[in-house]
């Protein structure tokens, strides 16, 4: 597992490459989505913090604050860390195997441009999947609170079938 600071600054990076634009709720969708996939496909999570069921959608609450200085804009920063020996802010080098960054951008591109961007983002057409969850079967999560990494795997492996989440 990957601290997620240092997946959003790839995404970022491979956004940037791609000529994609995210702000900040876009890249922790995108990071929701990265890890279903990756929960539905290799059965463990790849990103080491939790989400959050949030009303507007899912977050990490690192993620999201380190990026909180974007507001509503898109992201042109990158996620720093606090050194509090040298009490200090540094940017992470990141170093993922090959495999890794190959399959964030295959998600990347499948996000941007299969429509779960938008699809996500657009609150008058369809709910999120916090919203989703929190008014169904809600296997003790609520607004605020995290999301177990089996209720994401299972939404996640629903979609895999076809099955309405």
């Amino acid at each position: 597992m990957y601290d997620a600071r240092d997946l959003a600054n790839l995404m970022l990076d491979l956004a940037d490459e791609r000529s994609f634009s995210l702000g900040n709720l876009d890249l922790n969708r995108l990071l929701f989505f990265l890890n279903g996939n990756y929960l539905s496909e290799f059965g463990c999570d790849l990103v080491d913090d939790d989400f959050v069921a949030c009303a507007d959608g899912p977050k990490i609450r690192n993620v999201f604050n380190a990026f909180s200085s974007s507001g509503a804009r898109i992201v042109g920063c990158r996620a720093m860390r606090f050194d509090p020996f040298k009490e200090e802010y540094f940017y992470v080098q990141y170093s993922f195997p090959v495999a890794i960054v190959d399959y964030c951008a295959f998600i990347l591109i499948a996000f941007c441009l299969g429509g779960y961007q938008s699809s996500y983002t657009n609150h008058e057409r369809t709910q999120t999947f916090c919203q989703r969850i929190l008014e169904q079967d809600n296997e003790g999560v609520f607004p605020q609170s995290v999301i177990p990494s089996a209720m994401i795997a299972s939404y996640f492996n629903k979609l895999k079938l076809g099955v309405s989440a």
